[in-house]
């Protein structure tokens, strides 16, 4: 039995009887849980949510973590591939402009020489020959 309290203005309490359902218990079966429909989550669902949704969150971390770690890499090898051509192209144009430098002096030889060569001719018209009636009056 439910008894219930109840103030009078004198200060007075006094009980009062409720309406009893113990007499007369209806045996109602206890629900058995129902899916859960689509948009829908359980208790079980959103308890483990965030534990999924944590563990998600590290490997797309630990994912991204490599994707940076790579593309490190490949930037700092072209970098380096970058630098190497650099220097082969400025080593390229020091040989180029040494190789000019080398033709100039070629033609430069070649037209000294021809002028020694027109000169000895003009000066002397006859190649020398040693004359062999000289050579034998001296003896």
């Amino acid at each position: 039995m439910i008894s219930k309290i109840q103030f009078t203005t004198d200060t007075e309490e006094t009980l009062v009887k409720q309406p009893s359902d113990d007499i007369q218990t209806s045996s109602k079966p206890i629900p058995k849980p129902r899916k859960a429909k689509r948009g829908e989550t359980t208790r079980n669902k959103t308890a483990d949510e965030p534990k999924t949704k944590l563990s998600e969150i590290r490997t797309r971390e630990i994912k991204l973590r490599k994707q940076e770690e790579q593309m490190k890499m490949k930037e700092k090898s072209l970098y380096e591939l970058n630098n190497n051509r650099i220097l082969l192209e400025s080593r390229c144009q020091q040989l180029e402009a040494r190789n000019f430098e080398l033709e100039q002096t070629v033609k430069l030889l070649k037209r000294w020489i021809q002028a020694n060569d027109d000169l000895t001719i003009t000066n002397d018209p006859m190649p020398h020959v040693p004359d062999t009636q000289t050579h034998q009056l001296n003896i």
